[in-house]
């Protein structure tokens, strides 16, 4: 089964008239992750289960993205099979569906370097407000992406916290009651990237920025995108933090409008965000040590 999967994996890159001994593994998780060479440009082939994501969510993905570069925003976007397809699907159980991506030129920033500065976070900044600024004007054709609070890679379900996680629970129902507070407006919330951070996004040489991988695309608030962003800094010495935040909202303001108070709301949405990266740890626990040490940081007062 294996080898046949192996072959139509083949046979599919072949629909973009791919080289076959080009095709190269890079990585799999969520998705899987492949490497090829077509007409001597570089591309990457993301194929996705059905159990993660069914046809018409990634068909809804890619209509974003096609709309997003329709607006000139930097994306890494989807190109059409030789039978005129985004999406392929290989004849596997589950099915697999492919789709084949333009790879983004440039390199990812790296922590403890000068990357660290004013430069990358007003960048960065720039591209989510032109990203925002584009969602606030889409309207899909067809299915829509999922609400945040409904999709694996985003919720925050109570029923998979188990009974005896109390400070997880507690915190669980802190966010939810905080949550109702948060006003739902045109403005404030729309189809945001869900996973705008270091490793989907790449700087080229005169640096701009690159942004792929929507697989997280959902609805939610536009400062929950800003906080997913941010929150590998959520540690940093918090004079650093705040610089961070400040040169990305100089960048992001340049771009989009932002009617709320960013700085108020951004200390919750961090907090959602380790709630839901705990909960999907939990599924697959894969590091026992950070699953314990944000298990004892739960409920802890946390300002950005």
């Amino acid at each position: 089964m294996r080898e046949s999967a192996d072959r139509q994996l083949i046979e599919t890159a072949v629909l973009w008239q791919a080289a076959p001994e080009s095709l190269t593994h890079v990585r799999d998780g969520a998705n899987s992750v492949y490497e090829l060479r077509a007409a001597g440009s570089r591309f990457f082939l993301r194929v996705t289960s059905s159990r993660h994501r069914s046809r018409e969510q990634i068909d809804a993905e890619l209509e974003f993205l096609r709309f997003l570069a329709s607006r000139c925003v930097a994306v890494a976007g989807p190109l059409v099979s030789l039978r005129g397809q985004w999406i392929e699907t290989l004849r596997t159980e589950p099915r697999r569906h492919a789709v084949l991506f333009g790879a983004a030129p440039g390199r990812h920033f790296e922590f403890f370097s000068s990357d660290i500065d004013r430069a990358l976070f007003h960048t960065w900044g720039s591209a989510m407000g032109a990203l925002h600024a584009a969602s606030k004007e889409f309207v899909p054709s067809g299915a829509k992406r999922p609400y945040w609070s409904v999709q694996n890679t985003t919720s925050c379900d109570l029923k998979e916290i188990p009974l005896a996680e109390h400070e997880v629970r507690h915190e669980h129902e802190h966010l939810m009651r905080w949550l109702e507070s948060v006003p739902v407006t045109t403005e404030s919330w729309g189809l945001v990237h869900g996973d705008f951070e270091r490793t989907n996004f790449v700087l080229d040489e005169g640096g701009a920025l690159h942004v792929y991988d929507f697989d997280d695309a959902c609805y939610h608030w536009y400062v929950a995108d800003i906080a997913n962003a941010l929150w590998a800094f959520r540690n940093a010495p918090s004079s650093d933090r705040a610089r961070f935040l400040e040169w990305f909202l100089r960048g992001y303001r340049e771009r989009c409008t932002i009617d709320v108070d960013v700085h108020e709301q951004v200390p919750g949405f961090i907090r959602l965000r380790t709630l839901s990266r705990f909960i999907n740890r939990l599924r697959s626990p894969c590091d026992a040590q950070w699953v314990r040490r944000t298990r004892a940081a739960f409920g802890t007062p946390f300002s950005w």
